[in-house]
């Protein structure tokens, strides 16, 4: 789960992956629900680019996600062909994935510490994953429909089968207008459909002040709030920060979530160009 996808959508469909014709790397880190011991810790690295006079984008991502005594390694490899007339680029986008979960039994506080069911290292396992999607952008609008694992992979934990990652689709929705000579607004809402669970969404508002600072606030499905706040420096450079917390009644505030994510656009290879990104 992320908060800072908004101008890199490569963590969410492939079509993204160099359809701003540059080299980007970004990197993101989030730390959910703190206040819960081994809550849920995630660090991103992608990268993206384009060959072929920018009609082709290539890109790589690596995650190292851990919750409780699972420890999960995921390499993501994308490739997307574009077709590009007046101001508006549509983006077509192909995944393919490995998964690697590890389960450290050694972090389990045991009621019976010589139960044979968890003695050792603990268990792992490696599986495959494909992904797809589509991406329509122009100066002013993007739209981005996706589902970047489109199998549902299942994990033994020792004892049992876990169907650990399901099939999810994206749709990602987002508008640009210019307020004032000062100040531009963009709204967006994503929304998430995972096989046997309720419809999930984001709605997002930002505002970008004086073409350096972002301000925005956004709801999870209303049960999470948060903030976000970001920084561009010479168009290339961008550093964010989210702070969320849960709206669910009953739940502690203190079980806040905070992510950070950096981000450098390049122009390194043919008729790539540097310039300030609004989606």
């Amino acid at each position: 789960m992320y908060s800072q996808y908004h101008f890199n959508q490569q963590v969410l469909n492939p079509a993204y992956t160099g359809i701003n014709e540059n080299t980007n790397v970004t990197f993101i880190s989030r730390v959910q629900w703190t206040g819960i011991k081994n809550s849920p810790f995630t660090n991103t690295l992608a990268g993206q680019t384009t060959i072929a006079g920018n009609k082709v984008g290539l890109g790589a991502m690596f995650v190292q996600d851990n919750l409780g005594i699972a420890s999960n390694f995921e390499a993501h490899f994308m490739y997307s062909y574009k077709l590009v007339w007046s101001d508006k680029i549509l983006s077509f986008g192909l995944q393919t994935s490995f998964i690697h979960v590890n389960y450290n039994f050694a972090d389990l506080n045991l009621k019976s510490p010589n139960d044979p069911a968890f003695q050792g290292s603990g268990d792992s396992a490696t599986k495959p994953n494909f992904g797809t999607g589509v991406a329509l952008m122009s100066d002013h609008y993007f739209i981005g429909i996706s589902a970047p694992r489109l199998l549902s992979s299942n994990f033994a934990d020792g004892i049992t089968s876990d169907l650990r990652y399901k099939r999810h689709y994206y749709g990602s929705f987002a508008y640009l207008m210019q307020l004032n000579p000062l100040i531009k607004f963009r709204p967006s809402v994503l929304v998430r459909i995972v096989d046997g669970a309720p419809v999930s969404y984001d709605i997002n508002a930002m505002l970008l002040l004086k073409n350096m600072f972002w301000v925005g606030a956004f709801t999870r499905s209303f049960d999470s709030a948060g903030l976000i706040l970001q920084v561009e420096y010479k168009t290339a450079y961008r550093f964010g920060y989210n702070f969320e917390i849960p709206t669910v009644s009953g739940v502690p505030g203190r079980f806040t979530t905070h992510e950070i994510m950096l981000s450098i656009d390049l122009a390194l290879f043919g008729e790539q160009d540097v310039f300030q990104r609004f989606f």
